[in-house]
């Protein structure tokens, strides 16, 4: 069979099963008019009877493309059921936020079909725009309480900006100005903007996540477990630690992240909580090195190689997560460009050390590995032979599943077990794994896209995807949006809240792949050497001068505006230097053989004992008498907190207070 050929059978077979799986969706929903499917996760059908219709209609669509026998139906046919469906769907429920969130998914394929030139496009834009009257419609008449209509001023503040960055990027890129500012910015400008960008952040940012220990902003999670694990780690111990179950536990027990050990030898040199903190901005900084490898190696201009570093850079969820302190995550930046670059060189050690390196962040980390992996097979931007492929099957599709597997039974049999309860939205009361989740998102699509429409996610993906100017969206290709899947994985479909939660760890590896869809779509677009449109107005090389310019400004403004008020810990330190160091001399005090329960914020600081408990989480708030010292800050007794509870029942139990104490700092100990 000619490649030809078998590619015309891909494509059918593909088109028909997306039809045939949202015609599925539709019929379902309507043999079912009482349950409200996009709240509810049981929509009374099991997964054999969902995959028996969807093989059923997938037969009958087959059948109708035999008798016709024309290829320009299946994609166009693909469509009309795609909009049916967002339009049935949103019917469905009076959630503004819903109907906006289909309305840019609508959108987005609505790109695709324009820059393919596809047949059939107004049939999106007639869908996309009866959403937009409806959306008009429950905002002005019934004004829904499922959007938050209130936005904060953050939100309002960063709309603004994105508004006048796209009217600034509109004036700096027409013609004449463009030339201008061309001879102005030559190529060592760039430069020097950027090693100037490189040292200002690393001494910003740098300052203010360590500025967080030394004011007590971290707390146990995850900050002091990783500072006792890495003390433990120092001393030959291993990863263990007790304060993330309360007892003597090795962290890989919970998750299996070797990675820790590439950077133990730092800590060995200096031991401080204030070494991993720092070292989590220069490996999140290190990823310009594998995205300069990655430019060069599509052989972009100067320019352009420097305004993507400087992306990078300014992405604001990538600087924006290192305020929550050091975290494994943190690899996934750099290890996730890796990796990408090991697959552009088609380098088979290359890729080795880059997947195993990646594999070793975190169990989770097979997600990246396989979207990298699968994409790369599938694209053809950049031609692989089939030796080359075989090495990437193998290596980021084949071993990473068997990889999941053994980490999965590993943690089970050795462990905690997988934290599976991130994705409890997923299963029903009787249920428990992640393939009940798997198997009830697919066959209730309708509930898995309203558990992703949500406002607070919505939000969070209208700023990753503004700061890069919508770039990632506006592909030539289907294939890029593979690499969606983590952040569909990872971030969207679980319903914890700090998954979306810019301010958490999160967002390294998919805003790292989000930035190399950008570069994909400017890739796809430097090929093009037409015009958009048929008038010869605007060239597809303008249209990535603008984008990019747009891009640049957005990430630019959003980090300032984002990351600039967390400087308030340092300010904090600078103001108050004197009590944060008494603070400090009264917790060094404590011996560090002693069983020491305290609060969050001075588990830190106190990471060097061996023995040390959180008051919050030990004994289940109950008094342990084994305990030999109860420290907490002496302003906790002022409010009326759990922990205020726990310290009242010690006081009762004997525990009297020690000469150790300080002005600040109040420390029980045994009679």
């Amino acid at each position: 069979m000619s490649q030809k050929k078998s590619l015309i059978i891909s494509w059918s077979l593909g088109f028909h099963f997306l039809s045939a799986y949202l015609i599925t969706a539709i019929l379902n929903i309507m043999m079912c008019p009482e349950l409200n499917v996009l709240v509810i996760l049981d929509n009374q059908v099991s997964i054999f009877s969902f995959l028996s219709m969807l093989v059923l209609v997938f037969s009958l669509l087959l059948a109708g493309d035999f008798h016709f026998s024309r290829e320009d139906l299946r994609g166009e046919f693909f469509t009309i059921v795609l909009v049916i469906f967002c339009l049935f769907f949103t019917w469905q429920n009076s959630s503004l936020v819903i109907v906006l969130g289909v309305f840019f998914l609508l959108m987005t394929y609505y790109c695709y079909l324009f820059f393919n030139r596809l047949k059939k496009q107004f049939i999106v834009l007639g869908g996309a725009f009866i959403l937009a009257i409806r959306f008009i419609y429950l905002a002005v008449f019934l004004n829904e309480e499922t959007f938050v209509t209130n936005s904060s001023s953050m939100d309002k503040k960063l709309l603004i900006l994105f508004i006048l960055s796209a009217i600034l990027a509109y004036f700096l890129t027409r013609g004449s100005l463009l030339e201008r500012l061309n001879l102005r910015m030559r190529s060592g400008s760039l430069w020097a903007i950027f090693f100037l960008s490189i040292i200002l952040y690393a001494s910003t940012v740098g300052l203010w996540v360590i500025a967080r220990v030394l004011v007590y902003a971290s707390p146990t999670y995850d900050m002091g477990i990783f500072s006792q694990m890495f003390e433990s780690m120092a001393n030959g111990m291993g990863p263990i630690t007790t304060l993330e179950r309360g007892e003597k536990l090795s962290h890989f027990a919970v998750h299996l992240s070797p990675i820790h050990y590439l950077i133990l030898p730092v800590y060995c040199l200096l031991p401080s909580p204030l070494t991993i903190q720092a070292l989590q901005v220069l490996i999140v900084m290190s990823g310009v090195i594998p995205l300069y490898l990655i430019l060069n190696q599509l052989k972009w201009s100067v320019k352009y190689r420097i305004v993507f570093l400087l992306l990078y850079l300014w992405m604001p969820s990538l600087t924006s997560g290192q305020f929550y302190d050091y975290h494994e995550n943190c690899f996934l930046a750099p290890l996730v460009l890796w990796l990408i670059y090991a697959d552009l060189s088609q380098s088979s050690w290359k890729m080795a050390v880059a997947t195993l390196l990646l594999l070793a962040v975190k169990e989770d980390a097979i997600v990246y590995v396989i979207s990298i992996g699968a994409f790369f097979l599938l694209q053809n931007l950049w031609p692989q032979t089939s030796k080359v492929k075989k090495v990437i099957l193998g290596l980021q599709i084949i071993i990473p599943i068997a990889y999941f597997f053994f980490a999965i039974t590993w943690l089970r049999h050795f462990g905690t077990g997988a934290m599976t309860s991130r994705f409890a939205n997923f299963m029903l009361t009787d249920q428990e794994g992640l393939i009940h989740a798997v198997f009830n998102a697919i066959k209730n699509p309708a509930f898995t896209l309203a558990s992703i429409f949500t406002y607070e996610k919505l939000k969070y993906l209208l700023i990753i995807f503004a700061s890069q100017a919508f770039l990632p969206l506006l592909q030539v290709s289907w294939r890029p949006y593979i690499l969606l899947l983590p952040l569909l994985v990872i971030n969207l479909v679980s319903d914890w809240p700090y998954q979306v939660d810019l301010f958490k760890q999160y967002h390294f590896g998919s805003s790292t792949l989000i930035l190399f869809m950008s570069i994909i779509t400017i890739e796809h677009w430097q090929r093009r050497k037409v015009y958009l449109f048929r008038t010869k107005k605007i060239s597809f090389e303008q249209l990535s001068s603008f984008f990019i310019t747009l891009s640049i400004l957005a990430s630019l403004s959003f980090f300032v505006t984002m990351i600039g008020p967390r400087k308030y810990d340092y300010q904090s330190y600078q103001n108050d230097t004197e009590f944060y160091q008494s603070i400090q001399k009264t917790l060094a005090k404590i011996p560090k053989n002693s069983r020491v329960v305290t609060v969050s914020s001075y588990t830190t600081p106190l990471s060097k004992n061996s023995e040390l408990y959180d008051l919050f989480y030990h004994n289940n708030r109950e008094v342990d008498l084994t305990i030999d010292y109860v420290v907490f800050n002496r302003s906790i007794l002022e409010g009326q907190s759990e922990e205020k509870q726990v310290i009242e029942k010690y006081l009762a139990s004997g525990y009297i207070e020690s000469d150790l104490s300080g002005r600040d700092v109040a420390i029980l100990e045994a009679r």
